[in-house]
């Protein structure tokens, strides 16, 4: 029996939204605290877009608290309730501002007033923290850093390339942050936003070495059509050697959020398949070779594709939208041309796809006739999908995850109806 338009819809939504929340810092977090040795005095540091959840539950699980608690996040990324010992420190995303600087500066002045050197340090880090724990180099200000960001962003920008010119610009990253703490000992727990996990790249590395240099920042704004002398002001500072205070853990990735989501549709008794590839690249492109895929590899019926990744999007009009709306409505678009009954969809794990209030979309056949086509392809070369996908109320929104593990794309196929 051929499912109809609405049950594919809510079978998306309710495996994404579960997938979401299996992934959660309560259900991975704990058996990593469990062989965590700490003594006091030690400080809790919590940066990122996770940096509340992840507090929480180590705050939740840990016998010994801190003696002092720092968790640096934006708006967005507070739940409506949390517990009321956590000091929560304003950052901006995703672009620093003075905000975020003297942020920064505060919590890092208080960290180094407060713990001796035989004191500990405990990281919980995140993606986001790029942008919300930053102080710059001598030579810069934060607004440097803000206006470089945001137009390596709009010409879409990896995060390899980003954040390889964000550790130049900055006092903190790259392993820096390691050196103004030292000797504290520090143990990083880390939840990856970065596709292969180099530690260097989740939050610009302010605890990892770097082994990118300057020269790598300037041939990454000549790639991208930048003034390489906008980064001219940097004054060198003293390289970081000497690591052997830090030991960093990985605690979960995009992987995970995969492999829940598999576990999601097997306990469901249905058919998946993975895709062989990430999503990367331009958004509109990866929806297309998404799409074009499903339709070579499909063998039986019905099937779920599950994939993950993260995708860019060169700015071009002057819309509302995100970088998983637009995967979901090319791959949508694409797959309107084929006879079969299907449904795809894709999501931000944080909550936030772009600046909107939804994590992604969903879209099926039946959403999309001629007229549709027509304004889902204007909404792609305008960058304005989010109207589109609301219109059609195919919004979805998680709210507040806690998460932060890249973006997650599920299709539906089946027969023709």
């Amino acid at each position: 029996m051929i499912k109809s338009s609405r049950n594919i819809a809510h079978d998306l939504e309710n495996i994404i939204h579960e997938s979401i929340r299996n992934c959660h810092p309560e259900k991975i977090l704990p058996p990593y605290l469990k062989n965590l040795f700490i003594r006091p005095p030690y400080a809790l540091i919590s940066i990122g877009k996770a940096a509340v959840s992840m507090a929480e539950v180590f705050m939740n699980h840990i016998s010994v608290s801190p003696d002092i608690n720092c968790v640096i996040t934006s708006p967005e990324y507070i739940p409506e309730n949390y517990r009321n010992d956590l000091t929560i420190y304003p950052g901006e995303h995703p672009y620093p501002g003075e905000k975020t600087l003297s942020t920064s500066e505060h919590v890092l002045e208080r960290i180094l007033k407060s713990i001796p050197g035989n004191g500990q340090i405990v990281l919980l880090l995140s993606g986001g923290g790029s942008a919300l724990f930053e102080i710059p180099q001598p030579g810069l200000c934060i607004r440097d850093i803000s206006i470089i960001t945001k137009a390596l962003m709009e010409k879409g920008a990896d995060i390899q390339a980003l954040n390889t010119v964000r550790k130049q610009m900055s006092a903190v990253k790259g392993g820096k942050l390691a050196r103004l703490l030292y000797p504290r000992e520090i143990k990083a727990l880390i939840m990856s936003d970065v596709m292969g996990d180099n530690l260097e790249l989740i939050a610009s590395g302010p605890v990892t070495p770097d082994t990118s240099t300057f020269e790598d920042a300037q041939t990454i704004l000549s790639a991208y059509g930048l003034d390489t002398n906008l980064l001219k002001g940097i004054k060198k500072q003293k390289e970081n050697t000497d690591f052997s205070h830090v030991t960093s853990t990985l605690i979960s990735n995009n992987q995970t959020l995969i492999d829940q989501c598999r576990k999601v549709i097997h306990k469901r008794g249905k058919q998946f398949r993975l895709l062989p590839f990430s999503l990367s690249g331009e958004a509109s492109m990866c929806g297309k070779r998404i799409a074009d895929y499903i339709v070579l590899a499909v063998e039986t019926f019905p099937v779920f594709y599950i994939g993950g990744g993260e995708t860019s999007v060169t700015v071009r009009g002057s819309g509302i939208g995100g970088r998983n709306m637009e995967v979901a409505l090319k791959a949508g678009l694409e797959l309107y041309k084929t006879p079969y009954t299907w449904g795809v969809a894709c999501v931000g794990s944080d909550g936030i796809d772009g600046p909107t209030d939804a994590a992604g979309a969903f879209i099926t056949r039946q959403m999309l006739c001629e007229n549709t086509v027509v304004q889902g392809e204007k909404a792609l070369k305008n960058n304005n999908t989010y109207p589109f996908f609301k219109s059609l109320h195919s919004l979805i929104k998680t709210g507040y995850t806690g998460i932060n593990l890249n973006d997650l794309f599920i299709a539906f196929l089946d027969k023709p109806s």
